[in-house]
């Protein structure tokens, strides 16, 4: 419990990034995040001093961020049904090299989402993310939709959500 309180007062003082070429909005567990931070160590990010922002101060025991990278490590090989969402199929001759194309533009583009690449025959497929539910699949789908028209939701097995 002192562990969730800590990572939300922790994503209440991050400030967000404007860029006006991508997605400004990023949802992680129906809460609205700053994609350059999805993925990364809360503790490693309060520890850092940057000129010109706020001081944070961390008290804890040792024994917590331990107990925290033991739950990651333990889980980084468990998977659950979910969602992901389909940003390119085809089966076309050109397709292999269309779908690397578009996985590393959704890469760079969202540092902190995966990208999958699938062959199954005889459809090249990219699908993006891990979501436990439908509907927040679908709402990153929404925000999508501009860059990658034919984003649809579907159902996979996918990666236990860490953070």
């Amino acid at each position: 419990m002192i562990l969730a309180a800590a990572s939300a007062t922790a994503q209440n003082i991050v400030t967000p990034v404007v860029d006006t070429t991508a997605i400004l909005e990023v949802r992680v567990d129906n809460r609205i995040v700053d994609p350059e931070y999805v993925g990364k160590d809360i503790f490693a990010l309060l520890a850092t001093k940057e000129t010109g922002k706020g001081k944070v101060t961390l008290h804890q025991s040792d024994a917590l961020r331990l107990a925290m990278n033991r739950h990651i490590a333990r889980n980084s090989d468990r998977k659950i049904n979910g969602y992901r969402v389909r940003i390119f199929f085809d089966n076309s001759q050109t397709a292999r090299g269309r779908s690397a194309s578009v996985a590393a533009s959704f890469r760079a583009r969202y540092p902190g989402i995966r990208a999958y690449e699938n062959y199954s025959n005889p459809y090249f497929k990219v699908t993006v993310g891990d979501f436990r539910t439908q509907a927040e699949a679908q709402e990153f789908a929404d925000q999508i939709t501009g860059i990658y028209h034919s984003a649809f939701v579907v159902r996979e097995t996918i990666n236990y959500p860490l953070r």
